[in-house]
């Protein structure tokens, strides 16, 4: 599960974990992300590709959820926005857990700076219902 047993999940968290996360203006196709377990996968032409491992969610309140994983000591916070009552979500923040000496080393951290932001201008999701079985793709 992502941190927490299905009794003490939110209703978002588990709107979250239920959903495929589309483009908004999509109309539910084509590639998507998913938050199944522990990863945060892309499913693109057919093909899942994990992007993290480890992930943990976490609602903080304010239709607020914080996704966290850690990939090689490198832990990373997400704050995913589920706007008003709808079934729209975007990437509100990202930030960066590491040890000043890793951040300051090869640029790392103008890197990590590059990379969060490319996150939150990423356009709004819309949270579709999952393919059924026939309809899944294996990884």
């Amino acid at each position: 599960m992502s941190g927490c047993s299905s009794e003490e999940q939110t209703p978002e968290v588990q709107k979250l974990e239920s959903s495929e996360l589309h483009i908004l203006g999509s109309f539910c196709q084509g590639d998507y992300y998913r938050i199944s377990g522990s990863e945060f996968s892309f499913f693109e032409s057919g093909k899942r590709n994990v992007i993290f491992d480890n992930v943990k969610l976490v609602d903080i309140g304010s239709r607020r959820i914080e996704m966290t994983s850690n990939y090689k000591g490198l832990i990373t916070k997400t704050t995913l926005l589920l706007e008003s009552e709808s079934n729209v979500i975007r990437f509100e923040n990202v930030t960066y857990d590491l040890p000043n000496d890793i951040a300051n080393r090869d640029g790392k951290l103008a890197f990590l700076a590059k990379n969060a932001a490319n996150i939150t201008s990423a356009p709004k999701m819309t949270l579709c219902p999952t393919k059924s079985p026939q309809e899944k793709v294996q990884g």
